[in-house]
């Protein structure tokens, strides 16, 4: 072998060397990618269950808050419902009362003129009775 043949086989063996060290670097890089790989398939099949759980959390917890709402919007509407016609009938009732009271006023009014007709009756004979005794 001569010098130039053995210069060309060092450098063949150069080229390969580094053909096999790019052959071991991309076997490394695959490898690796394919941890990252199952890694981030881990990662993101996990992140899709917290997802879904808290989809599903959220969803229930808007489905309890509508609920309560309406729970609340129905009983202060029944409240109000209640509050007015408790209103209704007081007023009615206060102005029958008011009707009843100003009758009641009415019929003592009458009767406190007939009893001080009465109660100033026999005062009047009592002093009839005095001007006619003899003096």
């Amino acid at each position: 072998m001569t010098n130039y043949d053995y210069a060309q086989l060092h450098e063949r063996f150069r080229e390969a060397e580094a053909k096999a060290s790019l052959v071991d670097d991309l076997e490394s890089n695959l490898t690796q990618a394919d941890k990252d790989k199952v890694s981030l398939r881990a990662e993101m099949k996990r992140m899709k269950e917290q997802y879904t759980s808290c989809a599903a959390r959220d969803k229930k917890t808007i489905r309890d808050l509508r609920k309560e709402i309406q729970e609340s919007q129905e009983k202060s509407a029944a409240r109000l419902n209640k509050a007015e016609s408790i209103n209704s009938v007081d007023v009615q009732e206060m102005t029958k009362r008011m009707e009843k009271l100003e009758q009641e006023i009415a019929e003592l009014e009458i009767t406190k003129h007939t009893e001080n007709e009465y109660v100033e009756a026999p005062a009047e004979k009592k002093r009839k009775r005095h001007d006619e005794t003899p003096k």
